[in-house]
């Protein structure tokens, strides 16, 4: 395996060939995601909460694997795990529920209305920074750097932000068949979310 050192998140390989991505606190990732040899191609779940944070899980899944990320499922619509998706060329395909795809979106187009007010998020990172050098309580201490961390990631990559949304949308469960294993999308309907999907790796006793 590549020695890899992503800032945002750690890597661990749980399978030959299988990898999860933790977010670290204060980093940029915010979620977490999985990284998945098929043999003949790769395939990630979910893609992160920042552009930053995407484009170091590309870079990661390229020196890991030794190639382009073929296929990226998105699991649901929160932020957390398809902001990052705006990272990853034409040779990745994005897929997710057509309820996923309707719901980034809508959440895309009004998170780039945001992105226009600049000021508005320096300053709130203004005020997160005044608060921290006053609070004495150490849990506050520490959401208010990782919310700083967040705020001050976000910030440097702005101005580049365009969403990047589901290529192909899918209708129940999917499967990927590889050379060295398969790998099922199952869908769960609403729970998490509006509508959640889980990745199952029979092979590995992985979910």
């Amino acid at each position: 395996m590549h020695k890899v050192s992503p800032k945002h998140f750690d890597v661990v390989e749980i399978s030959d060939g299988v990898f999860a991505c933790i977010h670290k606190p204060g980093g940029g990732a915010l979620s977490n995601a999985g990284l998945i040899d098929l043999g003949d191609r790769t395939l990630l779940v979910d893609c992160m909460g920042t552009l930053a944070a995407g484009r170091e899980l590309r870079a990661t899944a390229e020196a890991l694997l030794g190639r382009p990320v073929a296929v990226a499922i998105l699991t649901h619509a929160h932020d957390d795990h398809w902001i990052g998706a705006a990272a990853f060329g034409p040779e990745t395909l994005v897929v997710a529920s057509e309820t996923v795809r309707r719901a980034c979106v809508e959440y895309g187009e009004e998170l780039v209305e945001e992105y226009r007010d600049r000021a508005a998020w320096e300053s709130e990172l203004r005020e997160l920074e005044e608060r921290l050098a006053t609070e004495k309580d150490e849990r506050m201490r520490i959401s208010l750097a990782n919310g700083i961390g967040h705020l001050r990631i976000v910030l440097a990559d702005m101005d580049e932000y365009v969403p990047r949304y589901a290529d192909a949308t899918r209708t129940g469960e999917l499967v990927f068949r590889g050379s060295k294993r398969d790998v099922e999308v199952r869908a769960l309907g609403r729970g998490h979310s509006a509508d959640d999907a889980a990745v199952l790796l029979p092979g590995d006793g992985v979910a």
